[in-house]
């Protein structure tokens, strides 16, 4: 029987568990979501590097460090994966992921989210075979040819996401792109990713990157949560010399009482 009362419900120990709080729950779906040339996938794959690396991510610690990760890219290519993430591995040198983090790269039969195609039979095969706590999937227009703006074509591709989901306890790291501004789509928000609203609601995280600066480097991320508090945007900058992210330097913050000291001061030496 899978029905419970309401006593046993409020007396229900179990609470819900973070790769990273408060960033990844376990079997949940995160987005992380940019208009193009914005390092979205560098920044995914720092993600999942750190995630079996362990320790934290800019600050948020990894709660459960991950044994091992899948990471689908259906975009650049293996040249151009490799290129990023031995870059990725010089700067961090933590010893010991090779077998952790496994890449499929551009394969010539495109893996899918397609139920009844080879697509979905060979990723299903590798998740088999392989068992991943996590899949990253890069991009998500590359890994179903339904149309994204279609609610009910959307609806059958998360179905399939979901299945996997239970079956083999997965957690998904999705990378999208997000649309061109306009009335309907505010920069920064989940509502600003391309496609069906399907998207947007079937999503537990969303990281939503944004220039913040005319700096072609910075960027802010803008996260929302279903399951943890609001918190204040990551700010970011790529560092080209080695491949990866840093944190920005946080803006020291003048207080009301430095301002009056500043005008008092200029009033004492007459410049004001």
């Amino acid at each position: 029987m899978e029905s419970i009362s309401m006593g046993e419900l409020l007396e229900w120990k179990e609470t819900r568990r973070f790769y990273c709080w408060p960033l990844l729950p376990e079997k949940s779906t995160m987005f992380l979501a940019a208009p193009p040339k914005m390092y979205k996938t560098i920044l995914a794959m720092q993600f999942a590097y750190k995630l079996v690396a362990g320790g934290d991510f800019f600050g948020w610690e990894i709660n459960k460090k991950v044994d091992r990760i899948l990471y689908v890219e259906q975009e650049i290519g293996r040249p151009e994966t490799r290129d990023r993430i031995a870059r990725m591995h010089k700067q961090f040198r933590v010893a010991d992921l090779e077998g952790k983090l496994r890449f499929i790269t551009r394969p010539k039969q495109r893996f899918s989210l397609d139920i009844g195609t080879k697509g979905y039979e060979f990723l299903e095969q590798e998740i088999i075979q392989f068992q991943p706590q996590v899949v990253f999937i890069d991009p998500f227009r590359k890994i179903t040819s339904k149309d994204e703006n279609s609610s009910t074509e959307m609806t059958k591709v998360f179905a399939a996401m979901t299945a996997l989901q239970e079956q083999y306890d997965l957690t998904f790291v999705v990378v999208h792109h997000s649309g061109k501004p306009s009335d309907n789509r505010k920069q920064g928000t989940p509502d600003a990713m391309r496609g069906s609203s399907e998207i947007f609601g079937h999503g537990d995280t969303y990281g939503m990157l944004v220039k913040p600066t005319n700096s072609d480097v910075d960027i802010d991320v803008n996260f929302e949560f279903r399951h943890a508090p609001h918190c204040d945007p990551l700010r970011l900058t790529f560092d080209q010399s080695v491949g990866v992210f840093r944190e920005r330097e946080k803006e020291k913050a003048v207080s009301n009482i430095d301002k009056f000291k500043d005008l008092t001061k200029g009033l004492k030496h007459g410049k004001i």
